[in-house]
């Protein structure tokens, strides 16, 4: 008589212990592929803003203050200081649509500021990764200097030659700042353009401001083999005893 053959519906059968070995090892061997660093985005400009003065103010005017939740920390200050100008001389900075800009016309002498705060010891380097702060879609139409400064005491000052001008991107390494450490643990991020008084036309526009991160430097070349190497090598001895076991259970069922 014919042995009946039974066929096997039994899921758990299927996904023994083999096959979860299996999956493990894929995982090892796939690890070092899908490790990836995250960026931050400090303000894409799509809250708008504006202040303007057509006048001397003899000083810093009042912070000028706006909420976005697309705003890191949430609130985004401007404030301007005019030292000099005649009346309804243009004298502007504005956040619209996607944009940040800073107008200021010829016969105008001052500079602007703009602060991100709300932060509150907020770690931009995301535990060590090597960062940069970035900026994209800048331009300008004249040479100039803008001041970044982080918790009011870690400084640097890029300078904008306009020659260049535009600049798809401009990476700022944590490293250049005074004290790179202040980027840890951050309450606030001010701009101030330019970094001192000018009585030049002046046009500067920037379409994103964040951060980049990078992968750390690779590990030097060890002398044993890599988790990804050892991955390979278990799993292709793996799928040799699979082979091996598959066509004794052939042999023997038959």
């Amino acid at each position: 008589m014919a042995k009946e053959r039974v066929v096997n519906t039994d899921v758990t059968g299927r996904f023994g212990p083999g096959s979860w070995l299996m999956i493990t090892l894929i995982a090892l061997v796939l690890l070092p592929l899908g490790q990836a660093w995250g960026d931050t985005v400090i303000d894409p400009f799509d809250t708008d803003q504006t202040i303007q003065s057509s006048s001397p103010t003899g000083g810093w005017t009042g912070w000028n203050s706006v909420a976005g939740g697309d705003i890191l920390g949430g609130n985004r200050d401007m404030r301007l200081d005019q030292t000099a100008g005649t009346g309804g001389s243009l004298f502007r900075v504005r956040a619209s649509g996607g944009t940040f800009s800073h107008n200021q016309e010829v016969t105008v002498a001052g500079r602007s500021e703009t602060r991100w705060d709300g932060m509150t010891a907020f770690d931009l380097t995301e535990a060590g990764a090597v960062h940069t702060l970035v900026l994209t879609g800048v331009s300008t139409d004249l040479d100039i200097t803008i001041l970044f400064t982080v918790n009011g005491t870690s400084t640097h000052t890029l300078i904008l030659n306009a020659a260049d001008s535009p600049w798809a991107e401009i990476t700022i390494p944590f490293s250049s700042f005074s004290d790179p450490t202040a980027f840890q643990s951050v309450d606030s991020i001010d701009m101030r353009i330019p970094h001192a008084g000018s009585s030049v036309e002046t046009e500067v526009a920037i379409n994103e401001i964040g951060t980049q991160a990078s992968p750390e430097p690779p590990p030097p070349p060890a002398a044993v083999p890599t988790l990804s190497e050892w991955g390979m090598i278990l799993f292709s001895l793996f799928m040799g005893t699979c082979g091996v076991i598959f066509m004794r259970r052939r042999k023997f069922r038959a």
